[in-house]
């Protein structure tokens, strides 16, 4: 259940590192409370891991004392790295004993309210390299923040992890060799961090401020009763409703860059596939397990497909595979690796995507395709890798049937209302269907009249950034409005740049008709999807909350096959469900609460004032369970009228700004209901 297993819950990419040399000073000051300064002669920066023209930094002491010191910071994206960071190093001459404190406090004034990153550096045994131990704090932008770190809290980073193969697990404190301050976010951001002291203490006692972004939502029960009064709303659910929540509907993308999630966080979402997808896949040599960045030639670890195969097996979820479709030889790779993950390794994997994002190839991966791909030419190598895929299945059991997935188009890059070539005005992804079906009949090309797609993907980024008509959390109720832009024919785009503003999308209804006219028969799988494409956008994470809880609603009503969430796990923890050292972010618990519970047959709901409070229900074989978004300040008090067997009529409170998971027990409806809120009180 998940009142009891939530409690359990509760409770850098690699660092390029350069060696600099300098003679520092490490200065122990014993006093009562064994605390310990940490004084040093000089910091050092590490901009950007180290890449060119990244962003950049300063240091600034004041004259001859050693506090305050001011870090400055100006972050820049390039080509090379669109995900702007830094380091400031505090190097020691020599290791240091650190093992007999409990934790390290640090005074702190800062311009805004942030997260950092506080590493140590050590050397590991195994490969004999600086080891990174991380934790995460969160700056209140005041002055003078105490903020107290316990050792037994520091993690490895996941970006580290993958790319250190052989390491050892384990980090002697009694041989530290710096201390660092890294601190993420986005283009052309600049600040200021005050450190206006750094001490160790030695007190067991003392609490550390482990940084929970969110808590579990509130469980309680309640009566099944319908009490007198006036209501904000009445709904009525009743049978007469849509088609069943797809068995595979509830996905995520893992961050294919990091090493894999904490397993038992990951197992309590209850995923039915996570994939294994984005830029880097169609960068990955899966024989050697390596990847590189646009313009560079080093070659970095991740993951093998052995262990991500494993990973999801062992948590429940179907692994989805994207095979590379760059590359003169992509084809063959492709098969290759079909036939090892099927035939030799005998896992039996169904699902494969053909590339990420085609359309805009000339734009990330610019040292390997340097113009704009056209739909002939994305068709052509599309076929050349399906029709290897295909084949090399068949020759390992025919009846086993893969399900093909394409072309993972990003629609927020194209722009929905251009969303065609110069010469043609039917849609791409039209065009692209009909290809797909005048090929499958062509007895020439294709003899054995193989089916070339099985499901039409395509990835969406709704974005506010840059609407200058929306600033800050006062127009939250107006991004939360434009989720209709995914379902609504008749709704006016007003708020999100990824759309054509000022005319009506209706984004899943279009595509189902495109599938209908073109390829009837194929599944829709949205592969990527959140709130921003971009890094490190700082959104109200309540608001974010609210609008991905209505998306899932209306995704499982709307008949989608696949709804894969970017992403799983990542250092932006305004996008990932985890971050890079496994903390829970606030998107963590709507998607549990769906994915655990939202997984029946869809019952019709109709609401007055639905603009305000989202209802969704579904029926299980046991229980009657319904999602409430109230997207409102205010507080609804709502009458619901279940007209299904095993329904009670009731009445129920739903907090402003919050989402409320019921679940009903059909055998005893006299039973007491069951119910989660999540909102404003469980989001730090």
């Amino acid at each position: 259940m998940l009142k009891r297993l939530m409690p359990k819950l509760r409770n850098k990419f690699l660092l390029f590192i350069f060696v600099l040399s300098s003679v520092t000073t490490f200065i122990f000051m014993q006093g009562k409370n064994k605390v310990v300064n940490l004084n040093e002669n000089d910091w050092f920066i590490t901009a950007d891991s180290g890449w060119k023209g990244a962003s950049n930094g300063q240091v600034v002491r004041p004259g001859n004392n050693f506090w305050p010191v001011e870090l400055r910071y100006q972050l820049i994206a390039t080509d090379l790295w669109p995900w702007p960071e830094i380091d400031f190093w505090l190097k020691f001459k020599k290791g240091h004993d650190l093992s007999k404190y409990s934790g390290i406090k640090l005074v702190i004034t800062s311009q805004q309210k942030d997260e950092i990153y506080v590493y140590f550096m050590a050397e590991d045994q195994n490969l004999e390299i600086l080891k990174p131990l991380a934790q995460k704090c969160r700056l209140n932008g005041k002055p003078n923040q105490e903020i107290f770190l316990l050792f037994s809290d520091f993690k490895i980073p996941k970006d580290w992890s993958v790319r250190a193969p052989g390491f050892n697990s384990d980090f002697k404190w009694d041989k530290v060799n710096r201390l660092g301050i890294h601190k993420k976010g986005s283009d052309k951001e600049k600040g200021k961090i005050l450190i206006n002291k750094i001490q160790l203490f030695s007190n067991p006692r003392l609490k550390g401020n482990r940084i929970e972004r969110a808590r579990p939502p509130r469980y309680y029960t309640f009566d099944l009763t319908l009490k007198p009064g006036n209501y904000d709303n009445e709904i009525v659910i009743s049978d007469s409703g849509y088609n069943p929540v797809g068995p595979y509907f509830y996905g995520a993308n893992w961050g294919v860059w990091l090493d894999l999630p904490d397993k038992e966080k990951t197992a309590f979402l209850e995923l039915k596939v996570i994939r294994a997808g984005g830029p880097f896949m169609d960068r990955y040599d899966w024989r050697k397990s390596k990847f590189t960045f646009p313009g560079n030639n080093r070659k970095l670890n991740m993951v093998s497909p052995d262990e991500f195969v494993k990973y999801c097996r062992d948590i429940g979820a179907e692994p989805l595979i994207q095979v590379s479709a760059l590359g003169d030889d992509a084809a063959e790779n492709a098969a290759e690796l079909l036939t090892y993950l099927n035939q030799e390794k005998g896992y039996g994997i169904k699902f494969f995507e053909i590339g990420n994002e085609p359309f805009i190839w000339h734009k990330v991966h610019f040292d390997l395709w340097d113009h704009p791909c056209s739909l002939a030419e994305y068709f052509e190598i599309f076929v050349k890798i399906s029709l290897a895929l295909r084949n090399a299945q068949d020759k390992i059991d025919p009846n086993f049937r893969i399900k093909i997935f394409a072309p993972a188009i990003e629609t927020s890059w194209l722009n929905w209302g251009s969303f065609s070539e110069k010469d043609k005005q039917e849609p791409v992804l039209g065009r692209f269907l009909k290809m797909c079906k005048d090929f499958e009949k062509d007895k020439k090309s294709n003899p054995k009249g193989i089916r070339l797609i099985d499901v039409l993907s395509f990835h969406l980024f709704p974005s506010f950034k840059d609407n200058p008509s929306l600033n800050g959390e006062v127009d939250s109720s107006l991004i939360l409005e434009s989720a209709q832009t995914w379902w609504n024919l008749d709704y006016v785009n007003k708020y999100d740049s990824s759309l054509p503003l000022g005319k009506a999308s209706g984004v899943i209804p279009a595509l189902k008709d495109t599938i209908k006219n073109n390829y009837p028969g194929i599944e829709l799988a949205v592969t990527e999807f959140n709130v921003e494409s971009k890094s490190m956008v700082n959104f109200n994470p309540l608001t974010k909350v609210l609008y991905l809880a209505d998306l899932y609603g209306i995704m499982a009503r709307s008949g989608v096959n696949y709804f894969m969430q970017f992403c799983l796990n990542s250092s932006d923890q305004n996008t990932a469900l985890l971050d890079d050292i496994d903390n829970i972010t606030p998107l963590y618990y709507p998607l549990a609460l769906f994915a655990r519970y939202f997984n029946g047959n869809i019952l019709d709901v109709k609401s007055t004032n639905s603009e305000k409070l989202s209802i969704y229900s579904c029926s299980r074989q046991d229980d009657i369970v319904i999602m409430a978004i109230n997207k409102d300040n205010f507080a609804k008090k709502a009458r619901i009228l279940l007209r299904v067997k095993g329904g009670s009529d009731f009445s129920l409170f739903f907090p402003a700004m919050s989402l409320t998971c019921i679940r009903i027990d059909k055998n005893n409806p006299s039973q007491k209901a069951e119910c989660w809120e999540y909102g404003r009180e469980q989001i730090n």
